[in-house]
């Protein structure tokens, strides 16, 4: 049976029976920082969560920001497929080719079957950001981290009636995913 997790910023793992086929926005923090050092996950990956990211199939990025596409993070995922939405310009996927990595541009709002049992949709938005849509177990995963619906909601509506089950991951709130750790030159503390 095909399962989903969650870790950290927005990392989603998604499994067919017990292994690891695809790893979404893999962030894998403590030394791996983002925006110059002012950001990082509030706790460690687990190892066995980790070694899940390692081994599996398929790596997704939503879009260039340090907190999805790390470059500490992506040097440790050399060998693995990676997946991209279909940004104007490829700009991403131009560079990850340059340094050898195998790409694949996602068709946009097209279902892919990367496995048995899971298949996944990217939606690209205006903001060269992107969505994923995961169906895991006739269970429809939307995975929104902090791109918005912008110029997809009716299509995302559409989809969702065709199941029972649908669960929403979006970024919510206020603070540290907004870009407010600032620092001078001295390393204080800008509020």
């Amino acid at each position: 049976m095909a399962s989903i997790t969650t870790i950290g910023n927005a990392t989603l793992l998604a499994y067919e029976k017990s292994k690891p086929i695809l790893t979404a926005d893999p962030w894998l923090g403590e030394e791996d920082e983002a925006y110059f050092g002012s950001w990082n996950l509030t706790h460690k990956i687990p190892a066995s969560l980790k070694d899940d990211i390692f081994n599996s199939e398929y790596i997704w990025f939503s879009h260039g920001h340090p907190d999805h596409l790390n470059p500490g993070s992506l040097k440790k995922l050399k060998g693995k497929k990676i997946l991209l939405p279909d940004h104007v310009g490829g700009r991403i996927a131009s560079g990850l080719l340059k340094k050898d990595f195998t790409v694949e541009i996602l068709p946009d709002r097209k279902w892919v079957k990367i496995s048995k049992e899971v298949r996944i949709m990217c939606i690209t938005t205006l903001i060269q950001d992107s969505i994923l849509l995961l169906e895991v177990n006739n269970r429809l995963f939307i995975n929104l981290n902090d791109a918005g619906s912008r110029g997809a909601t009716k299509f995302i509506k559409k989809i969702s009636k065709n199941y029972n089950n649908v669960y929403l991951l979006s970024l919510s709130g206020y603070g540290d995913a907004d870009m407010i750790n600032l620092f001078d030159k001295n390393k204080k503390r800008i509020e």
